[in-house]
């Protein structure tokens, strides 16, 4: 991950707090002491936030540091972030420099780290933030440019064939199925089954969206299609997806992934006895989602997969666009 050069540095003083008894304390602006041990070494570490598009935060957040030798040094900052690195200055550096890190943002998810603070001032923390679901909104591009632009092309047909063809009928969508939907259809668009063009060709029409899948009736070939592309999917259990009467599981396999580690593209197909198709479509289970937070370092805190975490994948793992924005 690479930030600009040219942000400019923000110096801060820690405050030093002695002895506390209780890890909730450190919220506490009393202190039983205000002394400094002048018998370690000291030094600063250069901290540089960012979001999955590179670009630096603007957002407030709370440092706590956690000196892994030395019990007693317990450390706090609170900062604005004005989209520039800070650097915290007194931290105890090498060779007691291992520190646990722990950084709270408003708009971002929190996580916690170690790092190594060496005593000449090199040390720098760069570190990529998802977004908390809870705390932001998104942006969707209206119904006139979705129907209107180059780039929406397909999911104006596809839409058009779903029964939505109005603003109306569009806004009815909640935010979560908007996300879903344009998470979905931007992976799609993007897995190419060999020379006969990307998956989002051969789905006829949505029949159910959801925030984290869309079931949608699907071209006669697509399975033959996806099941031969051995390059870009692999063979899966579709066992946890149920279908109503009159579907029925396709056997002996009727599930295929993507190779990806995170952000991977699964569909699950039945048929209906009758030569018709219906495809669950979903991008990532709980184990991609585990895999992307242990790499950002988050905390995965539900089962849940929500689709604003998968917005983030997409971005930061796979530079793919899902098309719409969160603030």
């Amino acid at each position: 991950m690479t930030f600009p050069r040219d942000a400019s540095n923000v110096s801060l003083t820690l405050l030093l707090l002695y002895r506390l008894r209780y890890f909730d304390a450190i919220f506490d602006t009393q202190r039983e002491e205000n002394t400094v041990d002048e018998d370690i070494n000291r030094s600063s570490l250069r901290v540089t936030l960012a979001d999955v598009n590179n670009k630096l935060l603007f957002d407030d957040v709370e440092f706590k540091f956690y000196n892994i030798r030395l019990q007693s040094e317990k450390l706090q900052a609170r900062v604005t972030l004005k989209g520039r690195p800070i650097t915290i200055k007194g931290l105890p550096a090498t060779p007691v420099g291992l520190t646990q890190v722990f950084i709270t943002l408003t708009k971002y998810r929190s996580k916690s780290l170690f790092e190594n603070i060496a005593s000449d001032g090199t040390s720098q923390l760069n570190e990529v933030f998802f977004v908390d679901p809870s705390k932001v909104t998104p942006q969707f591009p209206a119904f006139s440019d979705v129907t209107s632009q180059r780039r929406w092309t397909g999911l104006a047909r596809l839409l058009k064939d779903s029964g939505i063809s109005t603003a109306k009928a569009w806004n009815n969508l909640t935010d979560l199925q908007k996300a879903g939907l344009f998470n979905i259809y931007s992976k799609m668009t993007v897995t190419l089954l060999g020379t006969r063009g990307p998956v989002s060709d051969f789905v006829h029409d949505i029949e159910e969206f959801r925030q984290e899948r869309i079931l949608a009736r699907v071209d006669s070939n697509l399975i033959n299609l996806v099941s031969s592309a051995s390059q870009i999917f692999h063979t899966v259990s579709g066992a946890l997806h149920r279908f109503d009467p009159p579907w029925e599981p396709v056997e002996p396999e009727n599930s295929w992934k993507t190779f990806d580690t995170a952000g991977n593209l699964q569909l699950t197909f039945a048929a209906d006895g009758k030569g018709n198709f219906l495809a669950d479509i979903d991008l990532d289970d709980h184990q991609g989602i585990q895999h992307a937070f242990d790499v950002l370092e988050h905390k995965l805190t539900s089962n849940e997969t929500h689709p604003y975490d998968i917005h983030e994948i997409l971005i930061f793992f796979q530079h793919l666009d899902p098309g719409y924005s969160l603030s």
